[in-house]
């Protein structure tokens, strides 16, 4: 009795450690330096999201470093400041699932009348990971012919197809039953059939990120591909949307 009271803690313990939240977040890190290349410490650094115009701050160490560890997806401007120095920002630094965005402020001493420079070059990789991943953001989605479900979305990505003999999605070439599935950070795979189990909407969708290789040891049960969706969050502006969808035999093909 006490071996099987055992085998099922354990048990329940290994699934409650695959519904653990996976990577929702990116980043963005980098330094700030004058313009003698000298690190500058205590310098203030400012994150805006645009989509929800709420921003995060933090400071530079010793080291003239910053880091953002966890922002929410999306478009964020960056800004660095230090009294006495031109403040300098970058613009729509665009922050994917799991992704690490790197930037260098070089400060130059202000002039009287100057106040914010826009750098005109922003990260547009993650340099500092290998995995191989694809992203479908807010505004291509609404571009994009979808099904009721959001894994209409995944065959967007390169080298994922619908296939019907290997069982549904596959990426690059894996069947349908190798992918796993994390929406809003929680393991949706069904375990039997390995499939998605659990719909979403297209419309309430905010990112599709479908990693194909290179992928980090969280997502080690994949051997296919790892498909991560994340929801739409609130904003500060009202809005809403009206969908009318409609199937009938009058948009079916004649023999």
């Amino acid at each position: 009795m006490r071996l099987v009271l055992t085998a099922a803690a354990l048990s329940a313990l290994l699934l409650s450690q695959r519904a653990t939240a996976q990577e929702q977040r990116g980043a963005i890190e980098g330094t700030v330096q004058d313009a003698q290349h000298a690190v500058l410490s205590g310098a203030t650094i400012e994150a805006l999201n645009l989509a929800q115009g709420s921003a995060v701050s933090t400071n530079t160490d010793v080291t003239g470093t910053f880091r953002f560890p966890a922002l929410a997806p999306g478009y964020y401007d960056v800004t660095a400041s230090v009294p006495g120095f031109t403040a300098v920002k970058f613009e729509r630094v665009e922050v994917l699932l799991g992704q690490i965005k790197r930037l260098s402020f070089v400060l130059e001493i202000a002039a009287v009348a100057e106040t914010v420079r826009v750098s005109a070059s922003s990260p547009l990789v993650d340099t500092r990971q290998s995995a191989r991943g694809f992203s479908l953001r807010q505004d291509t989605i609404d571009l994009l012919p979808t099904g009721r479900d959001f894994t209409s979305l995944v065959s967007e990505a390169p080298g994922a197809n619908q296939e019907a003999k290997l069982g549904g999605i596959s990426i690059d070439g894996s069947s349908a039953s190798e992918n796993r599935f994390v929406i809003n950070g929680i393991e949706t795979t069904d375990l039997i059939t390995g499939l998605s189990g659990h719909n979403v909407l297209p419309e309430f969708v905010d990112e599709i990120q479908v990693k194909s290789s290179g992928y980090t040891a969280e997502y080690g049960g994949s051997t296919g591909g790892v498909i991560n969706v994340v929801t739409k969050s609130g904003t500060n502006t009202w809005r809403g949307d009206v969908l009318v969808n409609f199937e009938g035999d009058a948009l079916n093909g004649g023999p």
